[in-house]
């Protein structure tokens, strides 16, 4: 046994673990004044003597020296609060494809015939002699 308190009736009631007198304190059963006894200090007090019921007051908010937080706005309401949410509605609509308009061959400056032919391309580039520099 962890832990023992005096209830309302004058009884002894065991307390196992800090999760246990946590509860106990959140539920109001143990208060400041309550007598409280704590195993691993070895001693009986009211409970606002000892620091773990401070520490559990504290994260329960029963402590008197707790100062909630001011309260949150809610959420701003729907324009429509009755309509309902199409999931549909919220996947992404693809693009539509632009058309891409190719402008005349006169308007680029370029004639439309340059009067080439394969024969006129240029010749591919000799190999390098750098492959057989690699491997020797």
């Amino acid at each position: 046994m962890r832990f023992a308190y005096i209830d309302s009736n004058g009884n002894e009631v065991p307390i196992p673990s800090v999760d246990a007198l946590a509860l106990r304190i959140e539920l109001g059963a143990i208060t400041e004044e309550t007598q409280l006894y704590d195993a691993q200090a070895d001693q009986w007090g009211p409970a606002h003597t000892h620091e773990i019921y401070h520490s559990l007051a504290r994260s329960s908010g029963t402590d008197e020296g707790f100062i909630a937080p001011p309260p949150v706005a809610p959420p701003p309401a729907a324009s429509e609060p009755d309509a309902e949410l199409d999931m549909a509605d919220l996947a992404p609509t693809p693009a539509e494809p632009k058309a891409v308009e190719t402008p005349p061959a006169e308007a680029a400056g370029v004639g439309s015939d340059l009067g080439l032919t394969l024969a006129d391309s240029p010749a591919p580039p000799e190999p390098s002699n750098l492959a057989k520099t690699v491997r020797s």
